[in-house]
C-alpha cells in the first residue's frame, strides 16, 4: 500500500513535468507569447526541484532503514508529523518492521542465553570440533571430565591426554561407546556419543560424554547380588543333598560308641543303600562340574574374527540347520521376503550361536501350542539392522523379563542358564544390543540390533 501511494506521487509529479515541458515547447512556438515560456520554465524547476527532494528524501530515509537493520540500531526514528500522509505510512511502516526485527534479536539473544545457560550447566560434557579440528565449544563439565585446559585447538590436547584423544576421534557418526580410561592417574568410565553435521559451509562433531562411573558401580553391585543369589541357589540345591547324604552314610558306617562299623556288621539292604547314595552323590558332582563348566564358558567368550555377513544368508542356513526339530515339532517358520541386502560386520560362528540359541529358546516356548509359529524380521535402519524372531508361545512372566538375561538363571527345569546371557555378552562385543518383548499366553519376541557392515 504504501509503496503504491509512492508510486502514485511519483507518477503524478513526473506526469507534471512533462506536461510542463510539453507547455514550454508549444508556447515556444507562439510567438504572441513572450513571457509564457519564461513562467513555464521557472516552473518547471520547482517541479523538478520537488521531483529531485521527493525521491532523494525517500532514498535517504529507505538508507537510514536499511542501515539501522544492518547495525542492529533500533533506536533510529522516523518522523510522523509535518509529512504528506503516504510518507507518514512508510515511515509507520519502517518503524513496525524495526519492532518486529528488534523483537526477534530480542527472542533470539534470549534463546541464546537460554541455552548457553543449559551448555553451560548441564552434567553432560559437550564438545564441538569443526573440519579443522578447531574446538568451537566445550562447556565446564567437558573439560573437568577429561580434564584439559581451554584451549582453541585439539591438536594441542592429544599429548598431554593421548588415550582420551584418540578414543573420541574414532567415533563414527551416531556411534556411542563406553570408554574405560585413565586422565591424569584417575580411571574413568566414560559414556561418549558423536553426532556430526553441518552447520552453513562448516562440517561440525559433536561430541557428548557423561561420567557414568556411578551407575556402573550400582550396576555391577546389583548384577553381582543377583549372580550371588543365582550361585548360591545353584551350589546349595547341589551341595544340601551331598552332606544330607554324606551325613546318613557316616551315621549307618558308625557305632554308637563312634567306631566304625565293621564289613560283616552291614547287611545287603545296607550296601545297597549306600551304592545308591554314592551314585546320587556322583550324580550331583557332576552336575556342580557342569555348572562350573558353563561359568566358564560364560566368563571365556573367544576374540571376534569379525567379517561381513548376509544377515538373509546366515538365518536361511540357520532355518535349515534345525530343520528337523521344526518339522518334528511342527513348526511353521516365515521369513521376510528378500528386497535390499542386508549386511553387517560380525564375527559369523559366535552370531550363529546366539541365533540358535534364540531359534532353540523359540521351539521351547511353543511345546504345547496348536498353531506353532515363528516369525522372523529383518529391519534396516541408517546405522543398524534389527533381527527379530517373534514365536506365539507361553511368552515370559513380568517379573521374570528383566532377570532372564542374568548368568544360571532359567526358567527350564533342564536349562542351564547362560544361553541368553552368553548371547547377550556376544552381541554386546559387537556393539550391538539385545532386548526382549513378551506378553504372557500371546508371545515372545527377541530383538538383535547390529551395526551395519
Amino acid at each position: 500500500m504504501v509503496l503504491n501511494r509512492f508510486l502514485l506521487w511519483l507518477t503524478i509529479r513526473t506526469c507534471l513535468v512533462l506536461a510542463t515541458l510539453v507547455a514550454i515547447a508549444y508556447s515556444w512556438t507562439q510567438f504572441e507569447l513572450v513571457y509564457t515560456p519564461v513562467v513555464l520554465v521557472v516552473v518547471l524547476i520547482f517541479q523538478v526541484n520537488d521531483l529531485w527532494r521527493f525521491i532523494r528524501r525517500t532514498n535517504d530515509n529507505l538508507t537510514r532503514f536499511l542501515q539501522a537493520i544492518e547495525t542492529r540500531d533500533f533506536t533510529v526514528g522516523f518522523r510522523q508529523d509535518k509529512i504528506d500522509p503516504s510518507e507518514k505510512r512508510l515511515h509507520k511502516a519502517f518503524h513496525l518492521i524495526l519492532d518486529t526485527i528488534q523483537e526477534s534479536e530480542l527472542s533470539r539473544q534470549a534463546q541464546y542465553l537460554y541455552l548457553q545457560g543449559i551448555v553451560e550447566h548441564i552434567p553432560t560434557g559437550i564438545i564441538a570440533l569443526n573440519e579443522r579440528e578447531h574446538i568451537d565449544l566445550i562447556n565446564p563439565e567437558g573439560q573437568s571430565l577429561l580434564d584439559i585446559p581451554n584451549v582453541a585447538n585439539w591438536k594441542n590436547l592429544k599429548t598431554e591426554n593421548s588415550e582420551a584423544m584418540a578414543q573420541l576421534l574414532q567415533l563414527s557418526h551416531g556411534e556411542s561407546r563406553l570408554l574405560e580410561i585413565t586422565i591424569s592417574g584417575n580411571k574413568k568410565y566414560l559414556s561418549v556419543s558423536l553426532y556430526a553435521f553441518k552447520l552453513i559451509d562448516k562440517s561440525i562433531r559433536l561430541f557428548t560424554i557423561k561420567d557414568i562411573a556411578n551407575e556402573i558401580d550400582q550396576k555391577e553391585l546389583e548384577a553381582w547380588i543377583k549372580l550371588t543369589r543365582v550361585l548360591t541357589h545353584e551350589i546349595m540345591n547341589s551341595v544340601t543333598p551331598l552332606l544330607s547324604l554324606t551325613e546318613t552314610m557316616i551315621m549307618v558306617l558308625k557305632q554308637p560308641n563312634g567306631k566304625a562299623k565293621k564289613v560283616a556288621d552291614l547287611t545287603d539292604e545296607t550296601i545297597s543303600d549306600m551304592v545308591e547314595s554314592l551314585e546320587t552323590i556322583q550324580l550331583r558332582s557332576k552336575g556342580l562340574l557342569q555348572f562350573v563348566e558353563d561359568y566358564r564358558r560364560f566368563t571365556r567368550v573367544p576374540e571376534l574374527q569379525p567379517a561381513p555377513i548376509e544377515v538373509q544368508s546366515m538365518i536361511s542356513s540357520i532355518n535349515l540347520l534345525m530343520a528337523s526339530e521344526l518339522q518334528k515339532a511342527g513348526i511353521q517358520v516365515q521369513m521376510p521376503e528378500q528386497s535390499a541386502e542386508l549386511t553387517i560386520q560380525g564375527d559369523r560362528k559366535l552370531l550363529e550361536q546366539v541365533f540358535i540359541n534364540l531359534l532353540t529358546n523359540a521351539i521351547h516356548a511353543l511345546e504345547g501350542n496348536e498353531a506353532p509359529l515363528i516369525t522372523w524380521r529383518f529391519e534396516p535402519g541408517d546405522r543398524w539392522v534389527d533381527i527379530a524372531i517373534k514365536d506365539n508361545g507361553s511368552g515370559i512372566d513380568p517379573d521374570k523379563l528383566e532377570q532372564i538375561f542374568i548368568p544360571f538363571f532359567s526358567t527350564k527345569k533342564d536349562g542351564s542358564g547362560i544361553g541368553l546371557s552368553l548371547s547377550r555378552q556376544i552381541i554386546y562385543r559387537h556393539k550391538g544390543r539385545i532386548s526382549v518383548y513378551s506378553e504372557k499366553g500371546v508371545f515372545t519376541e527377541m530383538v538383535v540390533r547390529l551395526p551395519v557392515g
